[in-house]
């Protein structure tokens, strides 16, 4: 009798999946994975700007680039989540949020790592806090992927699939790729004003007119408004 409710759970909760070959956004492809992106790095952003608010009563524009509200970090999360969904949707929600809560810490352990070494910044210092590994994830935001996967794989990428695939296929490819267009530019500019911000920091001056450029139009003043909390090591 257990086995025959499990199994009639597992296929309630896959049938959550919306599956339309004839969608731009048919699987896991390229049109599909450009939207969780930005979705999950808005929805990350918001999040994360509203939980600093409740704690501190301050409101803390920590975006991730230059021209869009998104955090990175809560982007790629998406992507993976989502791709763990496809596979992990019916498993028990226990299993889940712990997959969720290790790969998910393990990410932004990666993240921080990444930033240091390629950027010479750091958006995130966790070394106060207990349970910290290196300063970079700690146990309670390992709890908070945990929490954010189950949810984002049983509830809001299912139903991120069903908008997607009620848009037209010829109208949906074409503003994705004008947001893929835009997003390549806007990480670009992004990653190069920070790592140049850190060249400044180390006294190394501008060798090429693109970084003057990014002297003259994105200087300190104007970086920090931006990334509230970044620090350069």
């Amino acid at each position: 009798m257990t086995k025959t409710i499990n199994l009639q759970k597992a296929v309630r909760l896959s049938s959550r999946m919306p599956y339309n070959k004839n969608s731009f956004a048919y699987g896991l492809n390229f049109y599909k994975l450009t939207w969780l992106f930005v979705i999950g790095g808005l929805l990350g952003y918001i999040i994360e700007t509203t939980w600093i608010l409740a704690l501190t009563g301050e409101f803390v524009n920590n975006q991730g680039l230059i021209y869009m509200p998104i955090k990175p970090v809560y982007a790629f999360g998406a992507i993976l989540f989502a791709v763990l969904g496809e596979k992990i949707i019916s498993f028990n929600g226990i299993f889940i949020f712990l997959i969720c809560s290790f790969l998910g810490a393990l990410f932004e352990f990666l993240c921080s790592v990444f930033q240091e070494y390629f950027l010479g910044k750091s958006f995130w210092d966790y070394s106060d806090s207990p349970f910290n590994i290196q300063g970079r994830t700690n146990l309670f935001y390992a709890i908070l992927w945990g929490t954010l996967g189950l949810i984002f794989i049983r509830h809001i990428y299912p139903f991120i699939c069903r908008i997607l695939q009620k848009i037209p296929n010829r109208f949906g490819k074409t503003i994705t790729w004008i947001i893929f267009i835009f997003l390549i530019a806007n990480i670009t500019l992004s990653v190069c004003a920070i790592k140049r911000q850190t060249n400044r920091s180390y006294g190394i001056s501008a060798q090429n007119s693109f970084a003057e450029f990014l002297d003259k139009y994105y200087n300190d003043d104007k970086l920090s408004k931006i990334y509230n909390s970044m620090v350069t090591l």
